[in-house]
């Protein structure tokens, strides 16, 4: 019997008192979908914040058409394989890329990259198959060195 009355007065307890959530916390769980993906603009704020990208943000972004992610200063050649998916990609922050990016970001038509400061010559290659590259004037001659091949 006292066993019956303990399990009694507990069941009680965490319909009167809850089980250590309030209204607000159970709520907020419900609102928010299990498997929602961020959105553009959040992926472009940590992007921007932290200068860099995850795989599955590039996943979400070659989702795109058009794409400019001009805060991301580095990425890896697997970010570049993903985003090659993407039409128009705007990078404008990167500085610098490895010739496998280049293969890569050669399969999209038509590709920013004003802030690289550099480029080999087989970056060059790679980067003169986009119909529409656009980098800067100091680096233009080498890639259209190899378009008129």
């Amino acid at each position: 019997m006292n066993k019956q009355l303990i399990a009694l007065l507990m069941s009680s307890c965490l319909v009167v008192f809850g089980c250590g959530e309030t209204e607000e916390m159970t709520t907020e769980k419900i609102k928010k979908p299990v498997n929602q993906q961020p959105s553009i603009d959040e992926i472009n704020r940590q992007i921007w914040s932290s200068g860099t990208m995850t795989d599955k943000q590039a996943m979400i972004l070659s989702e795109r058409q058009y794409l400019a992610v001009n805060g991301l200063v580095s990425i890896t050649d697997e970010q570049a394989e993903i985003l090659s998916n993407v039409h128009w990609l705007t990078l404008n922050g990167l500085t610098t890329i490895t010739d496998a990016q280049a293969e890569s970001l050669s399969k999209v038509k038509g590709l920013h990259l004003d802030g690289l400061t550099s480029i080999t010559d087989a970056q060059a290659e790679s980067l003169s198959k986009i119909e529409n590259v656009f980098i800067s004037a100091d680096l233009q001659p080498l890639i259209d060195k190899y378009k008129d091949e």
